[in-house]
């Protein structure tokens, strides 16, 4: 019941780079609509007729492909950038968020590895690694990353509920999955999902102990 449940929390986590001071990594929800997203297309399409070695507008041009979910093509255009300058971090960020939206977790870690040696990664790049690595089915990694962004953020919601998903499949139905899970609803107590997984997580828990008495 708690998988069937947390299968809904199952997500590849989208970035859109923010590049020339328009801020931090935001999450796909936040992007504007696809009507938006065109309009953003062509400014930055004029911009590059005019500039068309200018990097700023090439990286966002590739940020845009993946707004427009036009995943290769971001690939393709990050992989021209890293060729040209080995060393631009935003490149290997875009390329990982294009190869985890193709489902291509394996190669999305190794983006974001390279990218965090060419800086330091902030919370939200280690999650987004965290949860490339359970969908790799790489469980116990994932929970070493997600210990380091709890350690950074001990509010951070998503962490706590990536954590509970990894120890669930690592070891069943147990305490710490379910201590997360209720971690998740304190800290977002509207999170009626994550109330039910608590709830099941407790059910679960209970029929193991009943089974262990018999």
């Amino acid at each position: 019941m708690f998988l069937k449940r947390l299968s809904s929390l199952v997500m590849v986590a989208a970035m859109v780079i923010a590049v020339a001071g328009l801020g931090e990594p935001a999450l796909c929800a936040e992007a504007a609509t696809q009507e938006q997203n065109l309009a953003l297309l062509r400014t930055i399409e004029a911009n590059l007729a005019k500039k068309p070695n200018d990097v700023t507008y090439q990286l966002q041009h590739a940020a845009i492909m993946g707004r427009l979910e036009r995943d290769a093509e971001q690939i393709s255009e990050a992989n021209k950038l890293i060729k040209k300058n080995p060393k631009l971090r935003d490149a290997y960020l875009l390329r990982s968020e294009g190869e985890a939206n193709l489902k291509r977790y394996g190669d999305a870690i190794v983006s974001l590895d390279i990218a965090f040696k060419l800086g330091a990664p902030t919370p939200k790049l280690l999650l987004y690694k965290a949860r490339y690595l359970r969908n790799e089915k790489r469980y116990a990694d994932a929970i070493e990353i997600v210990n380091r962004v709890i350690e950074l953020e001990p509010s951070n919601v998503g962490a706590y509920e990536c954590r509970s998903y990894c120890y669930h499949f690592l070891y069943g139905a147990c305490e710490q999955a379910l201590k997360d899970m209720e971690k998740v609803v304190l800290l977002d107590p509207s999170d009626e999902l994550a109330k039910r997984l608590a709830a099941d997580l407790k059910k679960e828990l209970m029929l193991k102990t009943s089974s262990s008495a018999k």
